[in-house]
């Protein structure tokens, strides 16, 4: 096996891109979280970072070690027989059903596994030949199993029996989280009857069957069942997600939401795609040295880098990129006359597109946003004169009402983030590695104890494992 000879490593997990000093930060500059560098050089994988894919260390290499370290993690035990378990129940649910073939049984399996497993260089998968049957099987076993603590973000396309699964990670929840509370005071700026209508900013709920965005904002009259509730606005985010599944997942939520006004999508883009540490790379034998790392503080203060945090900076342990932010990119359609939002159009005065990062550029997309959240301001008006006919709009339609969508906390938003969603990725690392390590040591226990061979570790007569 071929090995790449690389510089010493050190334990710096604020890698800048280019080599320049970090720039002195001034209170007053607003923009100083979205790179630390006075420019951004090429990109390119930075020096003294490696990635899974360009990094290998021969088996015979001396192991990474340190004699005030523990040299065995203390890993999960139960995660393994909690997936045979949801494996298992679902199997006992599903094979009786008649409409439930074998083929499609392996797919449904395949998409647990995922779900109670995930690896998180993939927060996003797509699985085909889904039928209508399976879907609904799946969505309830999902619902009602506790043993998946994580609940997944399922989109069924019924008509490409199509089955798209998001676990979404810290960064791709930053957009709409930031944009609720900009929705949240705008709507407080409104004096709407609260004891006739409701509005809730909802995240991850249902907007029809089968899709589930990252946010809506629906109108509820409190005072009439029969004409309770009327979805205005859907967000969604994409993190490393591709395009086409994205816009096909709007398409029908606009097929089934002929009253939507404004749909907004934030697309976040890696720089370097993650990969977990490759086998006995630097990062897989340092970090399994130590004791397990509690909580994301503890991977932190592995940081030695100076830098101020900005998201141009590479999230780097032990020579391993752990996350890193290639773009933020924003897509807006409104709604127009008499027409519904049509996803494909290039109407300037229907859609418009901007960027947060590597170039802040939002200026069109915030004014169609502004324009957006003005149209449903309008709506609220009509909603309301169809409860109160002889409502006072005067102070509905105020000009002072405004809506602003705060950048400046965003991008501080996804900065946070961008130590939140590496530790994410160490979690799901950490079980797998621990577990190959833990195994390779019992197998070596085992042939020290049978005179060099291994132990039979598989019962057939309790078909349990040991």
């Amino acid at each position: 096996m071929s090995t790449t000879v690389v510089k010493p490593f050190s334990t710096s997990l604020g890698t800048r891109r280019g080599n320049n000093k970090p720039r002195v930060i001034q209170p007053e500059d607003k923009h100083h979280y979205l790179r630390s560098t006075s420019s951004l050089k090429a990109r390119e994988d930075p020096v003294g970072c490696t990635f899974a894919t360009q990094h290998t260390i021969k088996a015979s290499d001396t192991p990474i070690t340190n004699p005030n370290k523990h040299t065995f993690p203390t890993p999960s035990t139960s995660e393994s027989d909690g997936l045979d378990y949801i494996l298992d129940k679902f199997s006992q649910t599903a094979l009786p059903n008649p409409n439930i073939s074998m083929s499609s049984h392996s797919i449904c399996r395949k998409v647990l596994k995922f779900i109670a497993k995930p690896n998180r260089e993939m927060e996003y998968a797509q699985f085909f030949s889904v039928g209508q049957v399976e879907y609904d099987k799946l969505e309830r076993f999902i619902e009602e199993t506790s043993q998946i603590n994580l609940k997944p973000r399922l989109t069924y396309i019924a008509e490409d029996n199509t089955l798209l699964v998001e676990m979404p990670s810290a960064l791709h929840k930053v957009p709409f989280t930031a944009l609720h509370s900009d929705f949240s005071d705008f709507f407080k700026c409104i004096p709407y009857n609260e004891w006739a209508i409701t509005i809730n900013i909802q995240n991850n709920i249902c907007i029809s069957r089968g899709i589930v965005p990252d946010q809506r904002i629906p109108f509820h009259n409190v005072l009439n069942h029969k004409r309770s509730s009327t979805i205005i606005m859907s967000g969604e985010s994409a993190f490393s997600q591709d395009d086409f599944s994205l816009f096909e997942k709007l398409t029908k939520t606009v097929q089934a939401n002929l009253y939507l006004l404004l749909i907004i999508a934030a697309l976040l883009k890696e720089e370097f795609p993650f990969h977990s540490p490759e086998k006995l790379s630097p990062a897989w034998q340092e970090l399994l040295s130590q004791l397990f790392l509690e909580t994301s503080d503890d991977f932190i203060a592995l940081m030695q880098d100076e830098s101020p945090p900005a998201l141009d900076v590479l999230v780097v342990v032990f020579r391993h990129t752990w996350c890193s932010l290639g773009s933020v990119e924003f897509k807006v359609w409104v709604h127009g006359d008499d027409q519904l939002i049509d996803i494909k159009t290039n109407d300037d005065n229907l859609t418009a597109e901007g960027t947060i990062y590597p170039e802040e550029d939002m200026d069109v997309a915030v004014a169609m946003i502004e324009r957006g959240a003005h149209t449903m301001q309008q709506r609220l008006i009509t909603f309301a004169r169809d409860i109160e006919p002889d409502i006072n709009i005067d102070l509905l339609q105020d000009p002072a009402i405004t809506f602003q969508v705060n950048l400046e906390q965003m991008v501080k938003k996804l900065v946070s983030a961008m130590t939140e969603t590496p530790y994410e990725c160490y979690l799901a690392w950490y079980d797998s590695a621990s577990k190959v390590l833990k195994g390779k040591k019992q197998k070596a226990n085992a042939t020290q104890i049978f005179g060099g061979q291994p132990a039979n570790t598989c019962s057939w007569c309790g078909g349990g494992r040991q």
